[in-house]
């Protein structure tokens, strides 16, 4: 889980995945969740979910059109730690090192 990207599709999709590999024409994307902005009702704040992208598939990865794919960023250190938790990992990243005592 060293490469989570987020990724925005020419489809106006958002992706956050592991991107493991990347050639001329495809990108390789591991455990690809969808980010999917949700809202209680007017005036609440927002909130995202991470549904499983293509959910049907036999497998934890996609490749994906690299033309497709218009944007790639860094997530934010919570929208990581979510994703971490959808995967299944137990990895809790912090944004500085902190003694634990």
């Amino acid at each position: 889980m060293a490469n989570v990207k987020i990724f925005r599709l020419t489809t106006g999709e958002d992706i956050i995945g592991d991107k493991l590999a990347v050639s001329k024409d495809t990108t390789l994307i591991k455990h690809p969740f969808t980010i999917v902005p949700m809202q209680d009702g007017p005036g609440k704040p927002v909130k995202l979910a991470l549904s499983p992208y293509i959910p049907y598939s036999d497998g934890d990865e996609v490749d994906i059109k690299t033309a497709n794919i218009i944007a790639e960023v860094k997530p934010q250190l919570n929208i990581i730690n979510s994703y971490n938790q959808n995967v299944g990992t137990g990895i809790v990243q912090v944004s500085k090192p902190q003694l634990i005592t």
